[in-house]
Order: C-alpha cells, then sequence, then structure tokens
C-alpha cells in the first residue's frame, strides 16, 4: 500500500517531551505500576497483569499518558543501521488490562526514538 505525503504545519506536534522514554520501575495514578526485571516489563493495574519481554537486542521502555490511564510500550531493536520499533497500548481503563499494538516502524539507529504526543 503506497503512502499518501502530507505536509506537517508548525506547531501540530508538542515536541518539549514527546521523545522522553522511561526505562526504569515507576508507579502511576490508582495503583497502576510498571517495573523491569531481567531486560522484562512487567507491567499492573487494578484489572490485571501483562509483560513485555524482548526478544534478543531489543530494549524495552515506557511512558504513562493519559492521567495515568495508559501506558505506551516501546520495544526498539539495539545495534547500528537499520532497526526496527515496536509500539503497545496499555489500557488500565478496560474491564481487564489489554495492550494492543499500534505502530510499527523501521529507521536507522542513528535517529532518535519514536515522539510520542500524549494530548
Amino acid at each position: 500500500m503506497t503512502c499518501t505525503p502530507f505536509a506537517v504545519q508548525a506547531g501540530l506536534f508538542e515536541s518539549v517531551t514527546q521523545g522522553v522514554w522511561n526505562n526504569f520501575g515507576e508507579s502511576g495514578a490508582s495503583g497502576r505500576s510498571v517495573s523491569y526485571s531481567g531486560g522484562t516489563l512487567t507491567v499492573v493495574g487494578p484489572n490485571g497483569t501483562t509483560f513485555s519481554t524482548p526478544a534478543g537486542t531489543q530494549v524495552v521502555r515506557h511512558r504513562f499518558f493519559g492521567g495515568g490511564n495508559f501506558l505506551a510500550v516501546l520495544i526498539s531493536e539495539s545495534g547500528s543501521g537499520p532497526i526496527s520499533h515496536w509500539m503497545h497500548i496499555v489500557n488500565f481503563v478496560a474491564p481487564a488490562i489489554t495492550s494492543q499494538n499500534v505502530m510499527f516502524v523501521s529507521s536507522d539507529s542513528s535517529h532518535s526514538l519514536p515522539f510520542l504526543q500524549p494530548k
């Protein structure tokens, strides 16, 4: 499928904090937390637990957004040259905790990480 390019106007994206991804344990709102052990990210919420386990040379990072109701999980290949990134969104407000893959993108390792605009 061919993508149609579009012009991005100045001010469309907030860029101050959108490229910041965490790789350490932390707590969010209402009993939501993440922890890392052996590279695996464990996500705990009031409605369940889910895990993100990297394969091979992959690295896992995360970021709470939406008032702490959602968590973006970024899995990236490490190394030089062409690499891939996958982003999952964890939904803490669903009846049972859910995780949905929302993005897969390839880039050169010299480029910055994908941005998350949490607004």
